[in-house]
């Protein structure tokens, strides 16, 4: 019994699927995380852990290049912190695989954190994605996005600082006369 015992615990230990993982120290990190998280290579922020925000790689709306894409679940959210003061304009793009969009985006602008609600709705995430820029005046900001829908509809997000032409689009609408839509 013993014996047969042992026979089925050393079959497990060396299975990969319950293998434990390797633990990561300081020292050892891959070359793939510090490339994340180092702010000199994409600008993701300083390495000591506090984020000030992601600056898009794209002047377009193609959602992965805007920032790492998070999956939302239904009656979920998640936050983003956006803490640099010199830059204003934030990028914010809710795709899904053709289902619903409903979402609530809040802004939390500092340093009273007042938030501002933009309530979004689409029928087709996939053919009509939801785009916007927001305004952070300059100021330190959290934008969260809650996915409003059930549970059953996953809204696709990013979120970052707009490079040009985006970020001066405000500009752009103050010379024109005329704002049609």
């Amino acid at each position: 019994m013993k014996f047969s015992s042992l026979i089925a615990l050393t079959a497990l230990a060396s299975a990969s699927a319950f293998a434990p993982l390797p633990i990561v120290t300081n020292g050892s990190q891959s070359a793939q995380s510090q490339q994340l998280y180092s702010s000199t290579s994409n600008n993701l922020g300083p390495s000591d852990g506090k984020s000030i925000g992601v600056t898009s790689k794209t002047s377009e709306w193609e959602i992965s290049q805007i920032s790492p894409n998070v999956q939302i679940q239904g009656q979920t959210r998640h936050t983003w912190n956006m803490a640099d003061a010199s830059k204003e304009v934030v990028q914010v793009a809710l795709h899904s695989n053709g289902r619903p969009i409903q979402a609530d985006l809040q802004v939390w602008i500092g340093p009273d954190w007042t938030p501002v609600t933009i309530h979004a709705k689409s029928e087709d995430g996939s053919e009509y994605p939801i785009q916007t820029l927001i305004g952070t005046r300059n100021k330190a900001a959290n934008l969260e996005v809650m996915n409003t829908g059930p549970y059953t509809m996953p809204v696709k997000a990013a979120v970052s600082y707009a490079i040009d032409p985006l970020a001066n689009a405000r500009d752009d609408l103050a010379n024109d006369d005329q704002v049609e839509g």
